[in-house]
């Protein structure tokens, strides 16, 4: 995830995802000279400024100063949302005495990696923060810890852990329906599509698939394009987002001419997540808070905003903004619907639900939008959903919620009686323990894309095809062994 990575302070709370279009508060100041200076130079020039060494042995004193210094330059970087270098000096600094730590240093040290979704390294830190600090943990970093949990693989440890929590607070939707549910669909689903890694995946970030026309695909990437000089995004050390276009091959997972979309559309800073109308003839789209240069609110920090474009003559025009953006939060990750008439969005403005909630707006006959609404409790939850989907019947998103697989999950919502219903865990192996998120499906031909930073892939996130398979008949006589455990603690029963 990640994740838009734009996927930012939006989403900044949880992390995506990677790159992924996350609504992310961006900072683009320019490093200062120590900014500039290397983990591993900044350790020697730590060390030679306190008195000469003696082979590789430091005093105690000597490896206290050096380590301070690191966390001084550490909590800098963190400050800033540069967690990839923030994170190299966290754990250079901190890793030869982690049981006399404070939980804030603990927090930020996990953060650091959770925010890149470096799930292994988060971990350690979480665990060391829960173990000495167990009962003084925040809701916020429980949750953290519990998504590293499923997202290293230790499913029946954030179970029992979430088992406690959620008799503790009584104040979330029980775990037994979310369980069954997800269970159920993991069940069903597993056997029934067939996924592959697309061919134009980088070893950067490669997500937010959308068709265009019948034999077209739009992504954003932030693979490095550049003849010279790369800017890159502190968040995660990468180059920042272009949106591209391919023809789809002979096989979904093979696009052929790849290129940039227009110099109109690709700023030198993040575009990302795209819809377009029914027509094809106007594009809907995210990017940062940019004009002639980049703008702040007052807090220092650049939201994310929504764009809109007409072809005109076969060229898109320049992108204008739309109505309801603001300079106080982030708006972006559009879906359209079908009949070109209802724009939703991803947005973390205040007296939402928490995180960042789905919205959406009429697209008027006159051109104009109707006033933002909130899809309401049955979509929105307290942590983050984003990268909506519209079908004539259906709303696909992505959400971190409690229950998950792990990191950002791809849920469902059926539309009936002009209502949304309550969404549903699509199962896997669509999902995984890791960030799944920006699914798109063509109904007709039940072939799609989504987005995953799951092991195995070729980069930070990687965009798969997938198609559904004929459904095999359900063994409905099968035989169940195993053990009866207690269902809050885990134990096994007599």
């Amino acid at each position: 995830m990640k994740k838009l990575i734009l996927i930012v302070a939006l989403f900044s709370f949880c992390g995506l995802s990677a790159q992924t279009v996350s609504l992310l508060e961006f900072d683009d100041s320019k490093d200062d000279a120590a900014s500039q200076v290397k983990p591993a130079e900044l350790n020697k020039k730590a060390a030679g400024e306190l008195t000469p060494l003696s082979g590789k042995k430091l005093s105690q004193l000597q490896q206290k100063a050096l380590n301070n210094r690191l966390l001084k330059k550490a909590d800098q970087y963190f400050d800033k949302m540069w967690y990839s270098e923030a994170a190299q000096l966290y754990d250079m600094a901190l890793k030869d005495d982690v049981r006399n730590l404070s939980m804030n240093l603990l927090q930020r040290a996990g953060d650091a990696h959770y925010f890149n979704s470096n799930m292994e390294k988060a971990y350690f830190w979480y665990d060391k923060m829960y173990d000495l600090y167990k009962n003084e943990i925040s809701d916020a970093n429980f949750f953290k810890y519990t998504h590293t949990l499923k997202g290293t693989g230790r499913f029946n440890r954030a179970r029992r852990l979430l088992r406690l929590f959620n008799k503790k607070k009584n104040d979330i939707e029980p775990l037994d329906t979310q369980e069954q549910l997800t269970n159920h669909n993991n069940e069903i689903i597993g056997k029934n599509f067939e996924i592959k890694n697309l061919d134009i995946n980088t070893p950067y970030s490669d997500f937010s698939p959308m068709f265009l026309n019948d034999n077209k695909l739009v992504f954003a990437s932030s693979k490095d394009s550049s003849y010279l000089n790369t800017r890159r995004f502190k968040w995660n050390n990468q180059p920042f987002l272009d949106l591209y276009v391919g023809e789809v091959g002979s096989s979904e997972e093979k696009l052929n001419k790849v290129q940039k979309l227009s110099k109109n559309i690709n700023t030198k800073y993040h575009e990302a997540a795209v819809t377009f109308s029914p027509d094809n003839n106007t594009m809907y789209f995210t990017r940062n808070n940019y004009g002639k240069k980049l703008k702040r609110d007052k807090n220092g920090v650049n939201h994310l905003k929504l764009y809109m474009s007409k072809k005109v003559n076969d060229e898109w025009s320049e992108a204008l903004e739309l109505p309801f953006n603001s300079e106080s939060y982030s708006t972006g990750h559009p879906a359209m619907s079908p009949d070109g008439k209802k724009l939703f969005f991803v947005s973390d403005k205040p007296g939402g639900f928490g995180g960042t909630d789905i919205y959406v707006v009429d697209v008027l006959e006159n051109g104009k939008f109707s006033r933002p609404r909130n899809l309401g409790r049955g979509i929105n939850t307290a942590q983050r959903e984003m990268f909506p989907f519209v079908t004539k019947d259906m709303l696909y998103f992505s959400s971190d919620r409690a229950f998950g697989l792990g990191g950002l999950d791809i849920y469902k919502a059926p539309f009936v009686d002009n209502m949304f219903q309550v969404a549903v865990n699509v199962g896997q192996p669509i999902n995984s323990n890791r960030d799944d998120f920006s699914y798109v499906i063509n109904e007709e031909t039940q072939k799609g894309y989504f987005a995953s930073n799951r092991s195995g892939g070729k980069g930070d996130d990687d965009i798969y095809s997938f198609k559904k398979l004929i459904v095999d008949n359900v063994n409905d006589t099968a035989v169940i062994v195993g053990v009866v455990k207690e269902y809050v603690t885990g134990d096994v029963m007599p």
